[in-house]
């Protein structure tokens, strides 16, 4: 007997409908799975060259399996060794357009002919670099004012380490005073005039924390970030413009930029690609703060051990949710 109509793709556009056209062809696909273009353009009933092919006659379901499937790895192979770039496309395409055939995946979430977004790129690159930059400036006024207050004989000698002691506290958590991104996350209502969490309808991993111990840990990295910053001003001779505070005002300026990415526009995967450069600047101030003095080292360790899970808990929220 026949094998029809067993997987139905959903394209919405002629580019998408080229793509799984020339992906059925080159995977051999037909042969089990005949294309539908089901919901193309209010069409339901697909076009004579989308037609499965009969299998012959007298052949088993399980003879017609084994059948499809030498020839499907004979053509993907065949695709992928001369090197058709539609063609590799279409399969890696694959997966994605049966879990969208089966409802798991969301249609909108396919591109056909995905393009780099430069001028949003270029937009972060300028706020994390403008945000940097102010931040530098903020620790250059902060030397002159804490200087000041070292030689004045008014002033009592731990004013300087208090007032250096609320910069770093105020950076360490509410650094985004100094982007030029807003990095507030977004309130988002439903229907009936509620607010409701950002991640309302977003599918999570189950090993993914309750929500309460987010802020619990963001503030305890904030304490320890605080603590870490005032043990390396003190072993620099009380000196703000270096190299390892230099850079953990990078970390904080890439951080905030992620949280825009992340949080206000909810780009999820260019969120997986930020996300791995806010974990690298934390290693990188970790291994500078460890190297000038290590019991700084050893306090800002424990925010690397976290940002290793936020890293792995934004892939897998990407990853279920139809790697946009």
């Amino acid at each position: 007997g026949r094998l029809r109509n067993k997987v139905a793709f959903h394209v919405v556009n002629d580019r998408h409908r080229t793509m799984v056209t020339k992906m059925i062809s080159t995977t051999g696909l037909c042969h089990f799975a005949p294309l539908a273009l089901s919901r193309a353009r209010g069409s339901a009933t697909p076009t004579p060259r989308h037609q499965a092919s009969r299998p012959p006659s007298g052949m088993s379901k399980i003879q017609i399996s084994q059948t499809s499937a030498r020839v499907t790895r004979s053509n993907a192979q065949h695709a992928v060794g001369a090197g058709y770039g539609v063609e590799r496309k279409a399969l890696r395409h694959h997966s994605r357009l049966i879990s969208c055939a089966a409802g798991s995946v969301p249609l909108e979430s396919i591109e056909a002919d995905p393009k780099v977004d430069f001028g949003a790129i270029a937009t972060y690159i300028g706020a994390t670099s403008f945000q940097w930059g102010a931040m530098i400036a903020a620790l250059h006024v902060l030397q002159l004012a804490t200087n000041a207050l070292a030689a004045s004989s008014s002033v009592p000698v731990w004013a300087p380490k208090v007032v250096v002691s609320l910069f770093f506290a105020v950076t360490s958590i509410k650094s985004r005073i100094f982007s030029p991104l807003d990095n507030s996350r977004p309130k988002i209502i439903n229907k009936d005039g509620k607010k409701i969490s950002m991640m309302e309808g977003v599918k999570r991993p189950t090993w993914m924390p309750p929500p309460l111990t987010f802020p619990i840990v963001w503030t305890s990295i904030g304490v320890l970030r605080t603590i870490a910053s005032v043990l390396i001003w003190e072993s620099l001779n009380r000196t703000l413009v270096a190299v390892p505070l230099a850079a953990m005002m990078l970390h904080l300026s890439i951080g905030d930029t992620w949280n825009t990415i992340n949080n206000k526009e909810q780009r999820k995967g260019t969120a997986v690609i930020g996300v791995g450069f806010v974990w690298m600047s934390a290693v990188a101030v970790t291994y500078l703060y460890f190297q000038t003095y290590r019991v700084a080292g050893m306090v800002l360790a424990p925010s690397v051990l976290w940002l290793s899970i936020a890293s792995c808990l934004v892939y897998s929220i990407w990853a279920l949710n139809g790697r946009e």
